[in-house]
């Protein structure tokens, strides 16, 4: 364990829980990246316009911070997804992150003001003799 470092049930029961939830928000973020790129691949291609693969990457991760320039007119149904569903990762992203990091400094904070609690170490029946 690390200095500083705090292992309660509490703690291991809720990293547990939640262990599935990192792992499904980065196949939806890949999901909506693969979803973008393929989508500006067929949306260029629809309109007659050239749009090489490095360029449709690159548009695919602007869309994950709101900086993409389209028309809704003209998406196709990958990149009308991958527009609502790249900044919806961010957001749970980042929620689960806050939320993560505020759960471990509550129990920090909660078991440093802990009083009138007993440490027992090293118990082996000799005591109680």
């Amino acid at each position: 364990m690390a200095h500083g470092s705090i292992s309660t049930p509490a703690l291991h029961l809720h990293r547990e829980k939640r262990l599935w939830q990192w792992p499904v928000l980065c196949a939806l973020g890949f999901l909506a990246l693969i979803l973008g790129f393929v989508g500006f691949l067929r949306t260029a291609n629809h309109q007659g316009q050239e749009l090489s693969p490095l360029d449709a990457l690159y548009e695919s991760m602007k869309l994950f911070v709101l900086h993409s320039t389209l028309e809704p007119r003209t998406l196709t149904w990958e990149l009308n997804v991958a527009r609502f569903m790249a900044p919806l990762v961010v957001s749970f992203t980042t929620i689960k992150a806050f939320l993560t990091i505020a759960f471990g400094h509550h129990l920090r904070i909660r078991h440093q003001w802990r009083q009138g609690h007993i440490v027992v170490c090293g118990w082996v029946g000799r005591g109680c003799s």
